[in-house]
């Protein structure tokens, strides 16, 4: 089986799919591995986690890594453009659902959820992720302002499931119209301060 790490060749007398998974491993250093391919086929998470053991598994493997750093920083910086994508989108989302307009409205709440969960998940892959310094050495947010913003921002979530599922939507339209967008203003500086000062700590 053909083996690659970022496109050059690695030395591996691997025929399983955990053959080759550990034949990387002894390359990658620092780097994060971010991407596999069997023939051409990437593989799922569960894939990489649960590795078949099929033998041979595959003609060629490919691997792509990632500098851990620069992969936060572009990381944070793209949570900073999602979250600031959301600035008017709560309060024109609260029109919605005044007017009646249930399945727009109902759309631009999924997209609102979808974005602030990825957001959420993405600091805490980084903040968990070895060989990112976390918080970034010599930014301007530091740890609790991180878990008080978190806290805060979890907590309107919750109202807004809360008045949803009580179908108040008075109450639902005032958390989005009143509070939803001054989080999305103060997400996108807390990510973009993140990202700025990710690119000082880089190697």
């Amino acid at each position: 089986m053909r083996i690659f790490l970022d496109d050059h060749a690695v030395s591996s007398s691997a025929t399983t799919l955990s053959g080759a998974l550990a034949c990387v491993a002894e390359h990658v250093g620092e780097r994060l591995l971010i991407e596999a391919q069997a023939d051409g086929r990437v593989l799922s998470a569960d894939e990489l986690t649960n590795p078949s053991a099929s033998d041979p598994y595959a003609q060629e493997m490919r691997f792509r890594s990632a500098d851990p750093i620069a992969l936060a920083r572009v990381t944070l910086h793209d949570a900073g453009v999602a979250v600031g994508s959301l600035e008017g989108q709560h309060a024109q989302t609260a029109d919605l659902i005044e007017t009646g307009a249930r399945k727009d409205a109902n759309d631009s709440l999924a997209h609102i959820f979808s974005t602030w969960s990825q957001t959420l998940t993405a600091l805490d892959i980084i903040s968990r992720t070895p060989g990112i310094p976390w918080p970034p050495k010599g930014g301007v947010v530091d740890q609790p302002q991180i878990d008080a913003a978190t806290t805060t921002l979890k907590g309107h979530l919750d109202e807004i499931k809360t008045t949803l599922n009580a179908g108040d939507s008075a109450g639902l339209c005032d958390i989005l119209r009143y509070d939803m967008d001054d989080q999305a203003t103060h997400w996108k500086s807390l990510c973009n301060n993140l990202a700025d000062a990710m690119t000082n700590n880089s190697h």
